[in-house]
């Protein structure tokens, strides 16, 4: 079954109420060559979750990620998103992907830079059931992981080599492409809502100045590595993607499969790093892998020990941000 791609902007900094729909072939190269791709572009109705829908103009892709909706300028596409989930206007396996963001969030709310031409996308996933047991479903702290695999592995048919940082950050030759952050939401009647969004740098890295501080690892593009990929094409692929890796294993959770699939693109397995929790606490320790529920497993003075929560730094040359 073929996707929507449909296209509506959003421009209310507060709410992320819809407005008129302008300038999308002006916003960069890149959007201007998918919306020349992907045309030609009709009035339609975007489906909702329920008996609902928003009217926007759009066009019909071979992508069976599910359907995509494009605002304009906006906070962050997790606002739109639970804005819109909030009025049963986004189904399951819904995204919504932003021109730009002007509070952008990744790790622990951190801010992050967002100027058009990127991929800034929020999706939703199946909801967590109530009765969900820990044996039926992806362990939470695994869910960016496997998100960061996905996309990893579809840049790699596009011949592009890239590495997950734990616990959610996407690696080119060690400089920082991508994020990954997952927000959840509840519980309500039912089970929790889950919303994962994801950042990529196709043309625009965040200046050194904008990171967190000297050690930080470098930020970087695509732009020098895929030629005439505009962010409505990437996150298609990375759409579709990412819905066969998490429905594979929502299907049968195996953390042995899982953990295999994630320690082949783990950054610096097998090497010296140093976590850091916190601006005192700091552990040094080789990689080893991670657990079956996503945490990071560090060889540390003669034995193995867990980590749930830090920021990872090669101990040779620029640390991780």
């Amino acid at each position: 079954m073929n996707s929507m791609v449909a296209i509506w902007e959003v421009g209310d900094s507060e709410s992320g109420n819809p407005q008129h729909v302008v300038g999308l072939p002006a916003a960069s190269h890149g959007w201007e060559a998918d919306w020349n791709r992907f045309g030609p572009w009709r009035p339609g109705e975007f489906p909702g979750s329920g008996n609902t829908s928003l009217p926007c103009v759009s066009a019909q892709t071979k992508s069976r990620g599910g359907p995509v909706l494009v605002c304009g300028p906006c906070t962050s596409t997790f606002d739109v998103a639970w804005n819109l989930m909030g009025q049963n206007l986004l189904p399951v396996w819904g995204a919504v992907l932003a021109l730009s963001q002007n509070s952008g969030r990744g790790q622990l709310r951190r801010p992050w830079h967002s100027p058009p031409g990127n991929v800034y996308a929020a999706l939703r996933l199946p909801g967590v059931p109530a009765n969900a047991t820990q044996q039926s479903e992806i362990p939470p702290d695994m869910l960016p992981l496997l998100v960061g695999v996905a996309a990893a592995e579809v840049l790699e048919e596009l011949e592009v080599s890239v590495q997950v940082k734990w616990p959610n950050d996407l690696l080119l030759t060690e400089s920082k492409i991508g994020g990954i952050l997952i927000e959840v939401r509840g519980p309500r009647e039912g089970g929790v809502d889950v919303v994962v969004g994801l950042g990529l740098n196709l043309v625009h890295a965040p200046p050194q100045e904008m990171l967190r501080g000297p050690e930080a690892l470098p930020g970087a593009s695509l732009a020098g590595v895929l030629a005439d990929t505009g962010p409505l094409s990437m996150w298609l692929a990375l759409h579709q993607g990412i819905r066969r890796v998490l429905e594979s294993f929502s299907a049968m959770w195996d953390d042995s499969s899982a953990r295999d699939r994630i320690e082949h693109r783990l950054a610096w397995l097998g090497r010296e790093v140093e976590l850091r929790d916190g601006p005192f606490d700091k552990t040094r320790g080789i990689v080893l892998g991670i657990d079956g529920l996503g945490a990071l497993r560090l060889h540390v003075q003669g034995s193995e020990q867990i980590f749930r929560s830090g920021s990872v730094y090669p101990v040779t040359g620029q640390g991780a941000e």
